[in-house]
């Protein structure tokens, strides 16, 4: 029951869970619990020496497994995204239709830019996707009026891949609402100090494989168009919701998410 409800905090937004696992399937549990330890009373007690050099043994091979298997889906997976997969963001000035390319790290790539000015200020916001994490982080850089770009820094430290930062105003202040379908959830940020730091708002929805999400107001009710998924490796369809109060509202699907059943 305690899972449960801090699972449910979690999702709604109230409270950040750590990465802190004692099941014996993971490959970094606290060291100050040892779990699924099942022995039978028929055990003799001068045997428990060898009960727990057999489980000491056991949980570091699990552990050795499991730490291989995440190495060979994310280090090497990244290896051949590096010779194949590879973008370049172009920034364009209207006035006289400069273009100019915005170079990435050889250990990464932009993509799914997007351009906000404020203050005066003009900043590209994008994904970058970094080879040697297998993830990407969201990154703000200044543009000068010359199209000249200033160093990446990160915005939304977050420990997951995030990405497709799109932005929009509402009463006055700047919201962002980017893809971080590894967090099974789809959250809304507002920005407390231009460009570079951001508080969660509202998580509009949980329980939720979604990208690249689009959200829009329109006759007076917000609405979400995005991409969901209902397992990892299935393929991906539309989905619809909406509201009618951004901050507070709850979000209902649309008829036609239930159609793609």
């Amino acid at each position: 029951l305690l899972t449960i409800l801090l699972f449910e905090y979690q999702a709604a937004g109230k409270i950040g869970l750590t990465d802190d696992e004692i099941d014996i399937a993971s490959r970094a549990p606290v060291r100050w619990m040892s779990s699924r330890n099942k022995i039978s009373p028929r055990t003799p007690v001068w045997s428990d020496p060898f009960c727990r050099f057999y489980y000491l043994a056991y949980k570091m091979a699990d552990r050795w497994w499991l730490r291989f298997q995440e190495w060979e889906r994310t280090k090497l997976s990244c290896l051949d995204r590096f010779f194949w997969e590879h973008f370049t963001v172009y920034a364009r000035r209207d006035r006289d239709g400069r273009t100019i390319p915005i170079r990435a790290p050889r250990s990464s790539y932009y993509a799914d830019p997007f351009v906000w000015s404020k203050d005066g200020r003009t900043t590209l916001f994008v994904e970058e996707y970094q080879y040697t994490t297998g993830r990407g982080r969201l990154c703000a850089i200044a543009l000068d009026e010359d199209l000249r770009a200033g160093p990446a820094r990160p915005v939304l430290p977050l420990d997951v891949h995030c990405s497709f930062p799109l932005l929009f105003e509402h009463d006055g202040r700047l919201y962002m609402l980017p893809e971080t379908s590894a967090n099974a959830s789809v959250d809304l940020y507002v920005c407390e100090e231009f460009p570079g730091r951001w508080r969660l708002a509202r998580r509009l929805l949980y329980g939720v494989d979604a990208a690249d999400t689009a959200i829009f107001a329109h006759d007076g009710r917000w609405w979400i168009v995005t991409s969901e998924r209902e397992t990892r490796r299935g393929g991906r369809h539309l989905a619809i919701y909406s509201t009618d109060d951004l901050l507070a509202g709850e979000w209902s699907p649309h008829p036609v998410n239930r159609e793609r059943r």
